[in-house]
């Protein structure tokens, strides 16, 4: 027994240490794409004023987890990588345990040779480049979450098959927690409720006819039962997201034909050669059902059907349904964005690493008996190229830039991709670069407005506004309703001289979003540049009150102020800038400035009224 222990002892040390090791350096890893939005961002109240029920399917475990991680870390990134890591870590010590159960799949004659089953498998997964996406990239948690509440709850309820002559109490504890991580996990994701079904499917290997249990197998199956009646009852679109608009049946239709596509062509050639792995994965749109690509997809399903009739290894069967049944939730009838994630692979992706290891074993015996160290080293071997491919593509995640470029790289016909790219060269102000992402995106014969409207920004910057006009023209085209398409076009019109048209496209921009500070202060710029300086006060003012902590809207109103020669209230501004930002040298030279020209003005107003004394005396005598 305590050379049980000790050996369980140290394949568990190893795991956590590839997994440390694997991931350590991407914890500097800064918040990635809109990480900061949806972790940062306040709950949205919405779904609980949908009703409970809408509540209980809108992920509130994994709100719960975010919000007790954002009490704890607030805006520092790293303390989000370190839950992720720690849920992959976590991940990994139960798949151990887990398939310490799924050896019972393997005929009697082969488990003496899988001993060292677990540790691999589990190793492989645990440094598998494929699950970097969702180790590094905080916005995926839920898959990482929803696996941990899945592994967790099924290795419960396998313990529990596995050994039914366990005391009753210690019995009664493993169920409950079997029902606990199973209502955890739907409310992490739907995925969860694949559980009961994939524990019904091993009681089904792991027994004979006459030895299966009716009532058993019922109870076992009733939290799926229940979840799916509370889905019909409770939603109106059953089968949709709460609180989107259920898709139509024929987008239904062309998403799940692209997820058979994306199986085949992605996800499984990746996994087993992950070489040039994208954040953004292409995979091309289907518009007919004589797409080859899609007919080589269906074939190859039909090939999957075949051997799985006719296998007589229990091992592959349960692999192929883990795989199928594990990712057909998130990727069959509701559409996602994006449309191919390799995140989404994270618990399917189980499967595959334990039939590889499996697979790897099984060989191995070829070798003979008497060396096992030529298995050893060949898997060992096998784990440290996942492991150096691991380290090089965390290594893609370390700056928004370096991600995207390398998304670019890879997946260069996603017109999205080149608008994520090129806002990054517009932060970093290399308009020229932005400019060539966003036309490299136009090109592509995007419908939608973005690439038109950053383009048209990129033109801005780069003092071209002609051409800024004629792209931000396309985008208000296509987005009439956008205050910030509205706002852009009137800068566009500013910075031509047409102070007319800027005026009207300013004036539309705030009839859209009156709360919006932005369209204020440019409405200031443009009156500043017709030269009527109260009226830009008056703009820049109500900017201010919008956005009190803006340094260049009180840029702006210490400008407009020094011009009207309100001295006093420039002086105000002024300070209020030096409480935001001690270190700023141009407005402590311009407060200097503005007292000494207050104390002129204030000098010169005294003696204008001695002047003005005796001859109001004469006046009145």
């Amino acid at each position: 027994m305590n050379s049980d222990l000790k050996k369980h002892a140290i394949s568990c040390l190893a795991i956590l240490l590839l997994g440390v090791f694997a991931y350590f350096g991407t914890l500097q890893a800064p918040f990635l794409f809109n990480d900061e939005q949806t972790i940062l961002a306040p709950p949205s109240a919405s779904n609980a004023e949908a009703g409970w029920i809408a509540s209980i399917f809108s992920q509130p475990i994994l709100a719960a987890v975010f919000s007790m991680n954002r009490a704890v870390s607030g805006a520092e990134a790293w303390g989000y990588h370190a839950v992720n890591l720690f849920i992959h870590l976590a991940v990994g010590l139960l798949f151990y345990f887990l398939v310490r159960e799924w050896v019972r799949l393997a005929r009697p004659e082969q488990r003496a040779s899988l001993d060292r089953l677990p540790l691999f498998a589990a190793a492989i997964h645990i440094v598998h480049p494929f699950n970097t996406q969702a180790v590094i990239y905080i916005s995926d948690r839920s898959a990482l979450l929803v696996t941990l509440f899945y592994l967790a709850g099924l290795l419960a309820i396998l313990i529990f098959l596995n050994h039914q002559a366990a005391p009753r109490t210690r019995s009664r504890v493993t169920v409950g927690l079997a029902v606990l991580f199973f209502l955890l996990g739907c409310g992490t994701s739907v995925v969860a409720a694949t559980l009961p079904l994939m524990a019904a499917i091993y009681l089904i290997f792991t027994t004979t006819r006459q030895q299966r249990d009716v009532a058993l197998m019922m109870a076992v199956l009733s939290p799926l039962i229940f979840y799916v009646l509370l889905r019909i009852l409770g939603l109106e679109n059953p089968f949709s997201t709460p609180g989107q608009l259920p898709p139509s049946l024929e987008e239904r239709a062309l998403y799940m034909m692209i997820q058979i596509k994306a199986f085949t062509f992605y996800y499984l050639p990746k996994f087993f050669l992950p070489l040039d792995l994208s954040f953004v994965p292409y995979v091309r749109k289907i518009t007919t059902l004589a797409d080859w690509q899609f007919i080589l997809s269906a074939v190859g399903i039909g090939l999957g059907v075949l051997v799985f009739k006719f296998t007589k290894s229990a091992v592959i069967r349960w692999v192929l349904l883990w795989v199928v049944i594990t990712h057909l939730p998130a990727s069959s009838l509701t559409p996602s964005d994006p449309v191919v994630s390799e995140a989404r692979f994270y618990l399917p992706g189980l499967g595959l690493s334990f039939l590889l290891a499996f697979g790897f074993l099984r060989a191995s015996q070829k070798f003979g008996a008497a060396r096992p160290a030529i298995s050893n080293l060949g898997m060992t071997s096998i784990i440290a190229l996942l492991f150096l491919l691991t380290l090089n593509r965390g290594l893609d995640y370390r700056t928004p830039l370096s991600l995207w470029q390398d998304t670019a790289m890879k997946s260069p016909k996603i017109a999205q991709v080149r608008v994520q790219l090129g806002s990054l060269y517009m932060q970093q102000k290399e308009y020229k670069k932005a400019l060539s992402e966003f036309q490299q995106a136009i090109d592509r014969g995007t419908r939608g407005p973005e690439p038109y409207y950053h383009a048209g920004l990129a033109h801005l910057e780069l003092r071209e506004p002609k051409k800024a006009l004629n792209r931000l023209q396309v985008a208000v085209r296509r987005q009439p309703q956008s205050a910030e398409y509205h706002l852009a076009w009137g800068r566009a019109y500013q910075q031509d001289g047409q102070y007319i048209e800027s005026m009207k496209q300013l004036q539309l921009s705030r009839k859209l979003d009156p709360e919006n500070p932005k369209t204020r202060n440019q409405l200031g710029q443009l009156y500043w540049d017709m030269k009527s300086y109260y009226f830009a006060e008056a703009a820049f003012q109500k900017a201010y009150e919008l956005a009190p902590q803006s340094v260049d809207i009180l840029n702006n109103l210490v400008s407009a102020n020094l011009a009207l020669h309100e001295y006093g209230h420039a002086i105000h501004y002024l300070k209020t800038l030096q409480v935001l930002d001690p270190d700023d040298a141009s407005a402590q030279q311009l407060l200097i400035a503005a007292e000494r020209l207050q104390a002129v003005q204030t000098a010169e107003r005294l003696q204008a009224q001695r002047d003005a004394g005796p001859l109001a005396g004469e006046a009145d005598r």
